[in-house]
């Protein structure tokens, strides 16, 4: 660059004195500008202005001025003087001039960074001619732009991403420099332009493609770019692992028990596997590892939680991949503990509970098992835990139970047993005795035993002294008679002991009262009392108690006396008030009534009890005592109901096949009839057919009067009878009975009455109608002991004749006589 001297300063002054001077003149030259001229280093190019009216160097004091930079400010880099020889004077080194009249300007070759300017032209015609000048020519030197930089070159699989790319301009001059432009190529092929380029979505396939920023000014020619190319960098997790071992494991130890958990080659994911996560039963929550495998017993955890489903995964920071699972069963051989609600003693009537716990994989059938009944008393499976509760304990529920508990683990013991003995207190009780009534008959001279078997827990002391003994005359004797002996045997059950008095030779001396006492801690027993008396008759019965009574039954009991010691049996007397004629019936008993029984009998012979009749009744005992004694108890009176006659006009009529019978029932009754009688034992109105079914009707309460009608079929009967009767009962109680209110004799085969037809009858002629091979009517006797019949008769009858019925009553007939 020609730096200005003090001579280029001068000039300028004047040249400016002079153009003031111009000022005002018209001045009709122009310049036009080359403008911006861009271009590349060490490449040739020219700025050239043109002038509008031809410049003429020859001309003294025509002059041309190119400036670098401004006018006022740049150096002079030409020189153009007229005169007789024009002369161009360039002051920089690679720079000539450009004249040609009508063009003025400069060629540069080797274009440097340097030259990259402002430049400004002055032309002046003649020393006092026009004179203009121009100051916007620029010369643009394209430079390769600084290395742009990628960001966002990393991202997830899955995920669209932005790549944004910078570089900037290294083009001069400054002043006139250009954005860098940005071109992208990704994966070797155009992408597009601007400061940022959208790239997705990225997956594991595109992990390692290249991205290639361009970087040029607008218009540079590609030579002149730069660029910088990276590769892209997927992040995806793993995608497939393996547990070994992967199938269900059941195991009697987990000691040495390994998992392993894999990814295949080329499955490991990017960046590469960094994490193991394991996941043990009976948690939710992922423990991190390093490591690839584990051994089940180093996890601090107890039996029950290493049981169960394990799982494992592997992971980096794009993501973990499926969890894959493995159930293990650590087989445990069950093994048994009970305990119970009660801490102290099982009182008999308390509640109990029994509460097994089993520790055991997997879970197990528990049993309990009654061992004294030999009975399994529940079973309760698939659990590790059962309770089992008594209610209201008893005494004889005491004894070994044997809990069970069975998981089936191949190959071991399977079952385990616990046997449990419980003990439940009870005071003592008498369960039976000897005599059974509690007082027996002995001959003198024999020998006889008196005998109490007692439940009790635990065993009450029964000894001599437990007995005490009241003589016939009511006294209270110190000790038992010598002839007596105290012991103990055996009960015939468990917790039960016999506590026996034996009399030997027995005497007068030992009839009386013995009475036995005892206890335990749990409480004292109810005293036995036991008789010893001579034997003779019987005790008389109590008096008779009425039960039930109707219009046609008695129904009393009464208790039984002492039987003397032998066995007894009773009768039932009575007789009708005012009558001295006495009826007896014998009673079936037990062969071991005796005294406090209970016996029952109900008087119902219709012969005898007969409806609104006042009877008195005893009851009579009888043994074999001296060849037979009899003894009476005491009398009671009793008056039978009042039988109603509730049946009137009783009508049955057959038609055809049917039997249509009607009736009225009429009250008031004596008892109340219930509603809704179906049942035998309901209270009702009973009457039975006897051809060809029983039916039941019922009547309301408190009716008066009960319009009945029925019709029964007769078709299939083989019966050649029809009876119609009636019975009230209460219950099982008899009531009322009308028997044979209607009674009709009717066909062996019941069928329609069989019609002759064009019968030639003459005077005097008898017409018979059949039924069944019998010459009966085929009419129904009236209650007038009368036969009525409708008789149609076909044929050409000349006169009426009589129609005879059985036994030759003469019956009234109409007779209608159709003439053909």
């Amino acid at each position: 660059m020609h730096i200005s001297s003090r001579h280029d300063w001068m000039e300028r002054k004047l040249r400016k004195l002079r153009g003031n001077e111009q000022l005002g003149k018209c001045t009709s030259m122009t310049l036009t500008s080359p403008g911006i001229v861009k271009t590349e280093k060490a490449m040739t190019t020219n700025l050239t202005w043109m002038l509008s009216e031809s410049f003429d160097p020859h001309i003294i004091g025509a002059k041309i001025l190119v400036y670098q930079g401004y006018i006022d400010d740049g150096n002079i880099i030409i020189t153009l003087t007229g005169g007789t020889v024009p002369v161009c004077n360039p002051f920089v080194n690679d720079i000539s001039c450009i004249t040609d009249g009508l063009h003025v300007g400069f060629n540069i070759t080797n274009i440097q960074p340097n030259n990259a300017s402002r430049y400004s032209i002055e032309v002046e015609m003649n020393p006092y001619g026009d004179y203009v000048k121009d100051e916007t020519a620029v010369l643009y030197i394209y430079q390769t732009p600084n290395v742009p930089s990628i960001t966002g070159n990393v991202g997830l699989s899955g995920l669209t991403y932005n790549f944004t790319c910078y570089a900037n301009s290294r083009s001069l001059p400054v002043d006139f420099r250009n954005q860098s432009t940005i071109e992208y190529t990704w994966s070797g092929a155009f992408t597009g332009t601007g400061s940022s380029v959208t790239i997705g979505p990225l997956y594991k396939q595109d992990n390692g493609k290249n991205i290639t920023c361009v970087a040029k000014d607008e218009g540079a020619a590609d030579r002149i770019s730069s660029e910088v190319t990276v590769s892209i960098i997927v992040f995806y997790a793993p995608e497939r692992i393996t547990l070994v071992p992967n199938s269900t494991l059941a195991v009697e130890s987990i000691n040495g028990l390994k998992l392993m958990c894999t990814v295949p080659d080329g499955q490991h994911g990017n960046p590469d596997i960094y994490s193991y996560y394991w996941m043990y039963p009976a948690t939710t929550l992922w423990i991190n590892s390093t490591q690839d495998s584990i051994t089940i017993e180093s996890f601090a955890i107890n039996a029950t939680q290493h049981d169960g489903q394990w799982q494992c995964k592997v992971g980096n920071l794009a993501g973990n991949t499926t969890a894959q699972k493995i159930n293990i069963t650590i087989n445990v051989s069950p093994s048994v503990s009970v305990t119970t609600s009660n801490n102290s003693d099982i009182i008999e009537r308390n509640n109990v509970t029994l509460t097994c716990l089993v520790s055991s994989n997997p879970v197990s059938d528990i049993k309990l098992h009654n061992m004294t009944n030999n009975e399994t008393m529940d079973t309760i499976n698939n659990v590790n835990q059962a309770q089992y509760q008594f209610i209201n304990m008893n005494c004889l529920d005491t004894g070994d139970y044997m809990f069970t508990a069975n998981n089936d683990i191949p190959d071991s013991s399977y079952m385990v047993t616990l046997t449990l003995y419980i003990d439940v207190m009870c005071s003592p009780r008498k369960i039976r005795q000897i005599p059974r009534s509690g007082v027996e008959g002995v001959p003198t001279g024999h020998n006889f035993s008196l005998e109490v078997e007692i439940l009790s827990n635990p065993q009450p002391n029964v000894t001599q002294e437990s007995w005490s003994f009241v003589d016939y005359n009511g006294t209270l004797h110190d000790s038992l008679p010598d002839n007596v002996n105290s012991y103990i045997e055996p009960g015939s059950g468990r917790l039960t002991i016999k506590a026996k008095l034996t009399i030997i030779n027995t005497d007068k001396i030992n009839y009386g009262i013995y009475t036995l006492n005892t206890e335990n801690r749990f409480g004292n027993m109810t005293p036995v009392i036991l008789g010893v008396a001579p034997k003779g008759p019987p005790s008389p019965p109590s008096i008779p108690r009425l039960m039930d009574l109707t219009a046609v039954s008695i129904k009393i009991n009464w208790t039984a006396g002492f039987n003397g010691g032998l066995q007894q049996t009773f009768t039932v007397v009575y007789v009708r008030e005012g009558n001295d004629k006495e009826y007896t019936e014998s009673v079936n008993t037990d062969p071991d009534v005796n005294k406090g029984d209970i016996v029952a009998y109900k008087l119902t012979n219709n012969l005898t009890i007969k409806a609104n009749t006042t009877y008195i009744v005893r009851i009579q005992a009888e043994n074999s005592f001296e060849g037979g004694s009899i003894v009476d108890g005491k009398s009671a009176k009793y008056t039978t109901l009042v039988k109603a006659n509730f049946i009137h006009d009783p009508k049955i009529t057959i038609v055809d096949d049917t039997a249509k019978i009607h009736f009225l029932i009429s009250g008031p009754l004596t008892h109340i009839i219930e509603e809704n009688c179906v049942t035998e034992s309901d209270q009702c109105i009973k009457y039975n057919i006897t051809v060809p079914q029983n039916k039941h009707i019922w009547l309301l309460q408190d009716s008066v009067t009960h319009d009945f009608y029925e019709e029964v079929p007769l078709a299939d009967s083989e019966a050649n009878q029809f009876v119609f009767s009636f019975w009230m009962y209460d219950g099982d109680n008899l009531l009322y009975s009308v028997p044979d209110v209607i009674h009709v004799a009717i066909g062996e085969e019941h069928k329609k009455c069989q019609v002759y037809e064009n019968i030639e009858m003459a005077a005097g002629q008898q017409i018979s109608v059949e039924q069944h091979r019998r010459r009966i009517p085929f009419s129904l006797a009236g209650v007038d002991g009368t036969t009525y019949a409708d008789l149609k008769i076909i044929g050409k009858p000349s006169e009426t004749g009589m129609i005879h019925g059985e036994e030759n009553k003469v019956q009234y007939s109409d007779i209608n006589f159709i003439k053909r």
